[in-house]
């Protein structure tokens, strides 16, 4: 005679197994579908070089980094308490990739143009 226990013991293996069996068919397809799309439109190796700390002037939230060439404009949120005037230096900041560092470099030699800076204040 079964209780209630071994029923539910045995379910709880079959659903395990049904899931373990899925799952290994899913990455099998997936590991074929990579297979495939290399095949057809190449691969390009992603490795992590290196990790780095990117410092500002103030506290901030990161939102966006852009590359031009070797050097990456950095944009971030920041909250200032009395500060009536918000500033292209408060909110840019422009670094030099240098081997796997970045060196800090004034915002105005990236971004010099009147109209710019006429329109960002």
């Amino acid at each position: 005679m079964t209780t209630a226990q071994d029923l539910s013991g045995g379910t709880y293996k079959i659903l395990r197994n049904r899931l373990r069996d899925g799952a290994t068919e899913l990455r099998t397809r997936i590991a074929s579908l990579n297979s495939e799309r290399t095949n057809v439109f190449g691969n390009i190796e992603t490795k992590l070089l290196a990790t780095e700390r990117v410092t500002t002037e103030h506290n901030c939230v990161p939102r966006d980094l852009v590359s031009i060439g070797n050097r990456f404009l950095f944009g971030y949120n920041v909250q200032f308490g009395l500060k009536t005037e918000t500033h292209l230096s408060d909110v840019l900041a422009l670094y030099r990739l240098d081997g796997l560092t970045f060196h800090s470099e004034p915002i105005a030699t990236a971004i010099s143009d009147p109209r710019f800076t006429t329109d960002f204040a």
